[in-house]
């Protein structure tokens, strides 16, 4: 099994960093499964994977730093 690729919209990952509640994570929060309008879609392509952010399993706070 393996999930159609999909990216965030360009002019809602601009900026990712940024801790402001209008930009950048502050967008990601607000996102929801059904805001297939935020999407695009690459039904051609697949993607291994995807990254959730779980504190109350993890007991850590994700962040969108490199490493």
């Amino acid at each position: 099994m393996a999930n159609f690729r999909y990216d965030l919209k360009p002019e809602l990952a601009k900026d990712p960093y940024s801790t402001a509640k209008e930009k950048g994570i502050g967008r990601f929060s607000q996102i929801e499964s059904g805001d297939y309008d935020k999407f695009n879609s690459e039904c051609d392509r697949t993607m291994v994977g995807f990254v959730q952010n779980m504190p109350s399993k993890s007991g850590k706070n994700g962040t969108l730093a490199q490493h």
